[in-house]
């Protein structure tokens, strides 16, 4: 697909025009319209999180400071629903962001009680990610018992066992071991959602930190549901009903939607990551890796 061929819905030209905090101004020395950031960045892009998970309008929280103010409450009802959702689980919440991540203590996850794995369930499905303080001394036949109150616990590496980081029954095939040191200080250090390489991927991970380092060692989190929400109607429109190819090392090994719906929540988020997508189907390489550099 050439620059100038009119796809089903735009044009490529019209996917990259800079818009908002992008838009050129005075003197440029880019040719590609491309002058830092998403094309599309605007001034309040900072609520697209909170704006996504409340369903709201991100621009119109720009514009009306009522209208911000209404949507903030209404996230804090959320929060208030989910905190009482299992009133006997007995959780205290610290949410993170207005938008994704929460804290839960007061749970055991050697021992969590079946009100508790609900509590948490909801939890997830409302703030995609959760977090737990103290549990470092889970075992790990307690760490993969608590994956299973949940859904099948598959292997490290994907369903395949010709994948999985350990073969043998007692070495706990499950489990993905990730370890740093002085001499190997780097693990991990870029954005993936995990094994999206696979046929099927998985529903979620559960990250035990067993040592961390002082400095560093953090696991950063993006919202792809607000990532989808963020974007401009050309570029959903030109994106709906598209597939990437994912792989690892650059090999071409499975195909997803772009933009995938939760069979839970029924959200839509957009399916990419700079690790393990390759390519947009259908279109030219160099316009294809463009599209997924902004992205």
């Amino acid at each position: 697909m050439g620059s100038g061929v009119k796809t089903e819905t735009a044009t490529i030209a019209e996917l990259f025009e800079p818009r908002g905090l992008n838009t050129p101004r005075g003197r440029q020395t880019r040719t590609d319209g491309w002058v830092g950031g998403r094309a599309d960045t605007w001034p309040g892009h900072y609520r697209e999180n909170p704006a996504s998970r409340a369903g709201a309008d991100a621009r119109r929280m720009a514009a009306d400071g009522n209208y911000a103010s209404d949507v903030a409450e209404a996230l804090r009802g959320k929060d208030r629903v989910a905190a009482n959702g299992a009133p006997d689980a007995e959780l205290t919440l610290e949410p993170l962001s207005p938008g994704i991540g929460v804290v839960v203590h007061n749970v055991d996850l050697a021992r969590p009680t079946e009100a508790q794995v609900q509590g948490i369930w909801h939890l997830l499905m409302e703030r995609k990610v959760v977090f737990f303080r103290d549990q470092g001394h889970i075992t790990r036949e307690e760490h993969v018992a608590f994956g299973k109150r949940f859904a099948d616990v598959g292997m490290a590496y994907g369903r395949q066992k010709s994948l999985s980081a350990r073969e043998l029954p007692d070495e706990h095939p499950e489990i993905l071991r990730l370890h740093a040191n002085e001499a190997r200080p780097f693990v991990a250090a870029n954005w993936h959602s995990d094994v999206t390489w696979s046929d099927r991927p998985p529903l979620g991970s559960i990250l035990l930190s067993r040592k961390s380092p002082p400095v560093g060692g953090d696991t950063v989190f993006a919202d792809a549901f607000a990532l989808w929400d963020s974007l401009s109607p050309v570029l959903k429109t030109f994106l709906k009903s598209r597939f990437a190819i994912h792989g690892r090392g650059g090999r071409d090994e499975a195909q997803h939607p772009i933009c995938r719906t939760h069979p839970v929540t029924g959200k839509t988020a957009l399916y990419i990551n700079p690790t393990f997508t390759n390519s947009i189907c259908g279109m030219e390489l160099a316009d294809s890796a463009r599209l997924l550099a902004q992205l």
